[in-house]
Order: structure tokens, then C-alpha cells, then sequence
């Protein structure tokens, strides 16, 4: 059951078992591309693939972000790991680092 610790600085603190707490899922479930995904899980070493339609402004940092977490997500769902990097032109390119995961 839980227990009163204590009031400090107008905080109030309990310890209370695990089993007794709900917890919120944290952030939303990635909703990787299925074909993305697929042409992910068929690259073989020393293969890298482009996704045109994906193309960025390189000076959007906040979009080649949210880009680059959509292709390690798929990555992820593929069962591997990836090396992602941008060309000139900004095409995302996905390269596979290892099949297993850790």
C-alpha cells in the first residue's frame, strides 16, 4: 500500500507499489511506410536505397529529423539497423548497418 514520505518545499511525496499505477503510453505509435519497410528489409550489404519522395530542404532541420526517425522506425519494424544520410539534394538514403538487433 502507499505511505506518506514527507512535505517538502509545498512538494508532497508517496512511495507506492508499481502494481497499484497506470501508465501513459510515451509519444504515439510510428507509422512507418509499409513499403518503405519492405525495400528496407531487402537491402544486402553494401546496397544503399533512395527515397525520392521523401526529398528534403537541408536547411529544415526539424524536418530531416522527423524524416530521418520515420526511416530508423521502419528500419526498426524491418528488423535492422540503418545508416541514414542525406544527399546534396536531399534524398534520404538508407543504408544497412546489421540484421540483428540488440
Amino acid at each position: 500500500m502507499s505511505k506518506n514520505t514527507g512535505n517538502a518545499d509545498d512538494h508532497e511525496f508517496e512511495i507506492v507499489n508499481e502494481s497499484e499505477l497506470n501508465f501513459a503510453r510515451r509519444g504515439r505509435k510510428s507509422q512507418a511506410d509499409p513499403a518503405i519497410v519492405a525495400m528496407i528489409g531487402k537491402l544486402t550489404p553494401g546496397q544503399v536505397l533512395t527515397i525520392k519522395k521523401l526529398r528534403v530542404d537541408l536547411t529544415d532541420k526539424s524536418r530531416k529529423a522527423t524524416v530521418s526517425a520515420q526511416l530508423r522506425s521502419a528500419g526498426k519494424q524491418a528488423g535492422v539497423v540503418v545508416d541514414i544520410k542525406f544527399t546534396v539534394d536531399g534524398i534520404p538514403t538508407v543504408r544497412l548497418r546489421s540484421r540483428s538487433r540488440k
